[in-house]
């Protein structure tokens, strides 16, 4: 299965507009849907990469660096020119680099819109 940035963005969001901070992991039983199976897939990404963090078994929570990324990608005009960009250079990039560049669009539409040089 290949990694899914679209899908992460819009699991990420999801998760954050939870009541709960505690969520759990979906796709567990033996009857899992394909979907289910998508959405822990990538779950594991994203804890593989600091995003996400396990709380006790079949539960885990946003990490800090998760709610950085969000809010690194929380914006649809950034997440178009960020994708825009990676698509531009050939469509491959990490997600690290995703996050770096999207931090660098929102930095320079912060700069645009206040004056102030970050």
């Amino acid at each position: 299965m290949r990694r899914d940035e679209e899908h992460i963005r819009k699991l990420l969001l999801e998760y954050e507009s939870e009541d709960d901070w505690l969520l759990l992991m979906p796709g567990t039983t033996t009857d899992a849907t394909p979907d289910e199976l998508k959405e822990r897939y990538h779950i594991l990404l994203m804890m593989d990469a600091g995003l996400l963090a396990i709380v006790g078994s079949g539960a885990f929570r946003i990490t800090n660096s998760g709610h950085d990324y969000l809010e690194a990608i929380r914006d649809d005009g950034i997440w178009k020119k960020t994708l825009a960009v990676v698509a531009e250079t050939g469509g491959n990039a990490t997600l690290e680099l995703i996050k770096t560049l999207a931090l660098g669009l929102l930095k320079a539409k912060i700069e645009q819109h206040t004056g102030l040089k970050l």
